[in-house]
C-alpha cells in the first residue's frame, strides 16, 4: 500500500482538499486506473480519472505508423531526416530555417 498517501490522508490539514479534487489525469495503463480505485476513488469524493489525450493519440499514431500503407510516408520521412541531419548539413538547415 502507499503509505505515503495513507499518511497525507490522515492528517488534519487535509480533510479540506477531498471535496476540492476534481479529476486526477493518468496515461492509458492498468496499473493507473488500478490506483485510482484503490486508493483515491474512495478518498476524493467527486474526482474522476482522466486519461491523457497525448498518450491516447500516440498509441494511435504508432498503430498507423507500423501498418504497410504508411511504408512510402515513412521511407519518404527518413529521406528527409537524413538529408537534414548531420555536421554535413548545417548550412541546408540555416537556409532551410529562413523560410520557416
Amino acid at each position: 500500500k502507499l503509505d505515503f498517501f495513507t499518511n497525507m490522508c490522515a492528517h488534519p490539514m487535509s480533510a479540506g482538499i477531498r471535496h476540492k479534487v476534481v479529476a486526477i489525469v493518468g496515461d492509458n495503463v492498468a496499473y493507473m486506473v488500478k490506483a485510482f480505485v484503490d486508493y483515491f476513488f474512495g478518498y476524493f469524493v467527486s474526482a474522476v480519472l482522466i486519461r491523457c489525450l497525448s498518450h491516447i493519440i500516440n498509441l494511435v499514431a504508432k498503430i498507423f505508423w507500423e501498418h504497410k500503407t504508411m511504408a512510402p510516408l515513412k521511407a519518404f520521412a527518413f529521406k528527409v531526416r537524413s538529408f537534414l541531419k548531420g555536421k554535413k548539413n548545417v548550412k541546408r538547415l540555416q537556409r532551410l530555417r529562413k523560410y520557416l
